[in-house]
């Protein structure tokens, strides 16, 4: 049986702990595959109080039992992984269970991914220096070379991990090298004529202790890793009905199309980055998870509405342990931003919610979340009490004080999708996992505690169900369809919740239903219009713009088509949708004229 990959990524700005969570989930997969990113990215995990930064290696590397997969999406360097492992090996040794293979066993390496290089991180440097020289507009890299590794990439003059199995791979390596050497020397240049300043620069000095210790790596993965074509790998494991998690780096909010730019990341961090990244077609991606921390952090430049530049975001900072894994950096902090969260979860077709690092805000008497961006810089939020106690020894929600259960509630159906995870702690047991099902099954029919789904626009309250369109349109085998039958079928379909919200995400069940539902109107639409109402022409109706020349009818019914079959391929109903629909029955039966549809409810 076919398997799905499953994709775990961060909705933010990174840094939301997507390890921690991988490290909780692997258990029940058989292979995790970091799909891009370098090494700037610390996943970090904690395990019996003792914490591990992981930069390059997936964060399954302790739990699951299969394969640890570095993709070809990834910018790979061998210095950082070889260290990594140095201090990996002696820990997890300890804590190996008998027959458990060697870590080593456990890793398989691209032969596509790039590598990083020495002259990788000084050139990161020089052009970070230089735009700082320039303009004062650096971006706030971690100068670990990861962008110019991307670029040299799409430039194709990079180095792969495959090359290194190559007989030429010295030749190519001083190729590179000197391209980044001439490269430098034309940033020191640059930076020296902005600061008015005279100084020469030894890059082979520079780099001697690091070439040193990259090859000293390079002939360790040589020896010791499994490089292969990870793609045909990973196809093949799902093939065989292997389960396989696909490990992001940073966050959407950085992704190099779709992020702040340009104060963004080098790769694609969305869920489509992990179709490029690993090498697996669309179809084969299954549940999407999507991380985001509890409030919102940033590192390095960039803008940040929600940002608290205040005792509140040094608070935030303290309790959270704000600092970057791998730089140290101090991240800025700020309330929940979920005009943001809702578009990540748009671009990366998110299943499942998880929400990190709830218990930072455990002693805030007052939170606050960010529902709309107004501007210039004024926003509008909504403010919650404080839980104000230690959430650890929660172990369902069920035992969540009441002021919790609300902030989740709100997010979630600002976001119409259920929060599934919860993490209370830093330890694995500070994990709370939810069911999915019931989650689903109880988002729409409970309270609401505001009327927001995320356009500005109301929820109808207590929407259990999807209304059965006969109900809806009872005249339809009357012999005319008039504007009264009209505004009891919109007022029934508002009554259900249908036109509550630009955007309703349901269960495929729903789905089928609500499908099968229209199916059974529009049949008898067109039995009715087929025997009983032909007085329609093509003179009133040709200025909308929505026929075919083969007249009125024939157009109609093709658009109607058309939206069905948009519909059925799609789990997003759209109130467009409805409206659409309902303004092309006005069209086939109000004898007359046209009317606009917006004209004939109240």
């Amino acid at each position: 049986m076919r398997s799905k990959v499953d994709v775990l990524l961060g909705l933010q700005w990174g840094d939301e702990g997507k390890g921690k969570i991988v490290d909780v989930l692997t258990p029940q997969y058989d292979i995790v595959a970091r799909f891009q990113g370098g090494p700037n990215a610390g996943h970090t995990i904690m395990i019996n109080g003792q914490s591990f930064v992981l930069r390059s290696i997936p964060s399954g590397i302790f739990q699951c039992k299969g394969k640890n997969i570095i993709g070809n999406g990834v910018v790979f360097d061998p210095i950082v992984f070889k260290k990594e492992l140095d201090e990996l090996v002696t820990v997890y040794n300890k804590t190996r269970n008998d027959g458990e293979p060697n870590l080593l066993y456990k890793i398989i390496l691209s032969d596509k991914a790039h590598i990083i290089i020495p002259t990788h991180r000084l050139l990161d440097e020089y052009i970070e220096n230089y735009k700082s020289a320039a303009s004062n507009n650096k971006v706030g890299t971690t100068k670990k070379g990861i962008g110019p590794a991307y670029a040299d990439k799409s430039h194709r003059i990079g180095l792969t991990v495959g090359d290194i199995l190559s007989n030429d791979f010295k030749t190519k390596y001083s190729a590179l090298k000197t391209y980044h050497t001439n490269q430098i020397k034309m940033y020191n240049d640059l930076i020296n004529e902005k600061k008015g300043e005279t100084s020469d620069i030894d890059i082979s000095e520079k780099i001697h202790e690091e070439e040193c210790e990259f090859f000293k790596a390079i002939r360790f993965i040589k020896a010791n890793i499994a490089i292969k074509s990870t793609e045909d790998y990973i196809n093949n494991a799902l093939e065989l009905g292997k389960t396989v998690l696909a490990e992001g780096a940073q966050g959407t909010l950085l992704d190099i199309d779709f992020g702040s730019y340009p104060y963004v990341t080098s790769s694609h961090t969305v869920s489509a980055g992990a179709c490029i990244g690993l090498g697996v077609a669309p179809n084969k991606i299954g549940e999407v998870y999507g991380i985001f921390k509890a409030y919102c952090t940033r590192v390095g430049e960039g803008p940040f509405p929600t940002e608290l530049n205040n005792e509140l975001g040094e608070k935030m900072r303290e309790i959270g342990h704000e600092f970057g894994a791998v730089t140290k950096r101090p991240r800025r902090c700020g309330w929940l931003d979920l005009v943001a969260l809702k578009k990540s979860c748009m671009i990366n077709g998110v299943t499942q919610l998880i929400m990190m690092k709830a218990d930072v805000l455990n002693t805030f008497d007052e939170i606050r979340v960010c529902t709309k961006y107004n501007k210039p810089a004024w926003h509008e939020y909504k403010v919650f009490d404080g839980w104000c106690c230690n959430l650890k020894g929660c172990k369902s929600f069920d035992s969540f004080p009441k002021e919790f259960k609300d902030y989740i509630k709100f997010i979630e159906n600002y976001l119409n999708l259920p929060i599934t995870i919860i993490s209370i702690g830093p330890d694995r047991e500070d994990t709370i996992i939810l069911n999915k099902k019931d989650k689903e099954d109880n988002m729409d029919s409970r309270d609401m505690h505001e009327e927001y789904n995320g356009y500005g626009m109301p929820f109808v309250k207590n929407s259990t169900k999807l209304p059965h369109f006969s109900e809806c349109t009872k005249s339809y085998n009357n012999e005319m369809l008039t504007k009264n039958d009209l505004k009891y079928s919109m007022k029934k379909l508002s009554q259900e919740g249908l036109l509550g919200c630009k955007n309703l995400v349901r269960p495929r069940s729903e789905h089928e239903k609500f499908e099968a539902n229209l199916h059974e109107v529009l049949d008898s639409l067109f039995e009715f219009l087929s025997t009983k109402n032909k007085n329609y022409g093509n003179s009133a109706l040709e200025p909308i713009g929505i026929f075919s020349k083969g007249g009125a009818e024939d157009g109609i019914l093709r658009r109607m088509d058309d939206k069905l079959n948009r519909i059925k391929n799609s789990d997003v109903l759209r109130k467009n949708d409805i409206v659409d629909l309902m303004g092309y029955l006005a069209i086939l039966c109000i004898n007359k004229k046209w009317t606009k549809f917006n004209e004939l409810i109240d």
